[in-house]
């Protein structure tokens, strides 16, 4: 796992949880026991932005239907739209 920050949080806030969707999928799509798995989170702090990257091998596993709804990414686009309408992507 590869983690890292580039720029200054001090005095910058974002909604609370506002990112753990990402980084929980990464960890569920991205690690294995039986293959060699990479992920790595990268956050760049700027001025009046947030930029995070996050980057994880596929690897290959039974996931059902009912365990990948993609629910989270929704449910986190849906929160970014009321919490920063016009200001994300």
């Amino acid at each position: 796992m590869n983690f890292s920050v580039k720029g200054s949080p001090s005095n910058k806030e974002i909604a609370p949880l506002i990112l753990i969707n990402f980084i929980e999928n990464a960890f569920k799509y991205g690690v294995s026991s039986n293959q060699e798995s990479t992920i790595s989170i990268n956050i760049t702090i700027e001025e009046r932005k947030i930029i995070l990257n996050v980057y994880n091998t596929i690897v290959k596993k039974y996931i059902s239907k009912v365990s990948s709804t993609k629910e989270g990414i929704a449910n986190t686009q849906k929160r970014l739209e009321m919490v920063y309408p016009n200001k994300h992507s």
